[in-house]
């Protein structure tokens, strides 16, 4: 997915952008950056292929300052060519014929002047760089998702691994932030972008999109827990500005080499089970049976297991709800009462007959142990699109 027009918005160089037209389209993909002033030819017509579709144009409008009848022509071109916008600095027009905006407006052409503070140079520069970190972040994004997904070979770890990054160190541990809060930041994108800017550890240190949260790799020389500790909380705390909201998940520490994909992997399974038991931040060592539950979630023996053991209270409300309940809390009556407003007496009648609807001959070990994997397995087919 490339960057957009609202992206460039957010760069240093556009802090300066007004809007002048235009502005339902600041959802236009840009995939690169061009100037006006060098496409427009000799004889004021434009080839077929003078722009590239999804370009964002700037310019100062130098080629109509004799002539502005020739913006309409050349807005109705750069339409045409596919291009995603224009920005125009204000060396010889503040402002643009009402024709020419409205044409703009008509087919959500996005237009903004700026001033002589900000150079072309410096725009081209953002936004080029913008676009190969879009492209990098979309790579590394790739990445993860195969080391989830797919039985790599070790070769395609350490290829995956190295195109990430070739500077990181011995050990790694990944830790998955999702359900951010991004009314700070902007986007995840621009986490990535600030911390690849300023951080001393970038490169070392690898910040990837995924899915619609973020992925920290950590690297270490050596294995020391609160060593990874100090540096996940760092780059949380000046970069993401989490909430309470936000769900923090740790793999286990592993060589990078030959067990980025399994890190990725632990991470990943954590934030499912994170969801899952309603655990703000949890690490894949506590994460007990959803170790293994949540890589054969599309097992169908595992799934018919699930809708035979619950069918008799599958549509009672009442009774999933103290079910789905009594399992995130472990099996303890007063934190499921805490959870349910309820009486723990209440609950203990509730968890009592739903004992004898699902399992009326098996001991209360045995009942639970079903009742547990049953609720977890429904939970993880609710709550996460599994990519695997």
């Amino acid at each position: 997915m490339a960057i957009t027009v609202k992206d460039i918005l957010s760069l240093k160089s556009a802090a300066g952008f007004i809007p002048i037209a235009g502005q339902n389209g600041l959802n236009s993909s840009v995939e690169m950056v061009d100037m006006l002033d060098f496409a427009w030819e000799n004889k004021g017509t434009y080839s077929e292929d003078l722009f590239d579709r999804y370009s964002f144009v700037v310019s100062s409008l130098l080629f109509a300052r004799d002539d502005e009848k020739k913006l309409y022509e050349t807005l109705r071109r750069l339409i045409e060519c596919g291009v995603s916008g224009l920005a125009y600095k204000t060396v010889f027009f503040q402002s643009l014929p009402r024709e020419v905006c409205a044409l703009a407006d008509e087919n959500n052409f996005p237009i903004f002047r700026f001033d002589d503070n900000i150079t072309f140079r410096e725009i081209i520069v953002d936004i080029e760089d913008a676009v190969r970190l879009n492209k990098d972040i979309l790579k590394n994004a790739n990445y993860l998702s195969e080391m989830i997904s797919k039985n790599l070979s070790q070769d395609e770890i350490t290829r995956y691994t190295i195109g990430i990054s070739s500077m990181f160190n011995k050990y790694a541990r990944v830790t998955m932030l999702s359900e951010i809060d991004l009314n700070s930041t902007g986007s995840v994108d621009n986490i990535i972008r600030r911390f690849r800017s300023a951080d001393a550890d970038y490169g070392r240190v690898a910040l990837c999109k995924f899915m619609n949260g973020l992925a920290i790799i950590a690297t270490m020389p050596d294995n020391n827990p609160l060593r990874f500790d100090f540096c996940v909380r760092r780059i949380i705390s000046g970069y993401v500005c989490p909430t309470d909201a936000t769900l923090i998940s740790h793999s286990d520490i592993h060589l990078t080499g030959a067990g980025l994909a399994t890190c990725v992997k632990e991470s990943y399974y954590a934030s499912i089970a994170a969801q899952v038991l309603e655990h703000g931040e949890i690490s894949y060592n506590q994460i007990g049976t959803l170790q293994f539950l949540i890589p054969i979630i599309n097992t169908p023996s595992l799934h018919e297991f699930m809708k035979r053991f619950l069918n008799p209270i599958f549509h009672d409300g009442e009774m999933m709800k103290t079910a789905i309940a009594f399992v995130r809390s472990d099996a303890n009556y007063d934190s499921t009462a805490a959870k349910l407003n309820c009486h723990k007496n209440t609950i203990r009648y509730r968890v009592n007959k739903i004992h004898l609807l699902l399992a009326p001959d098996a001991a209360f070990e045995t009942f639970y142990e079903a009742l547990s994997i049953s609720i977890k397995t429904l939970l993880i087919r609710q709550i996460h699109s599994i990519i695997f």
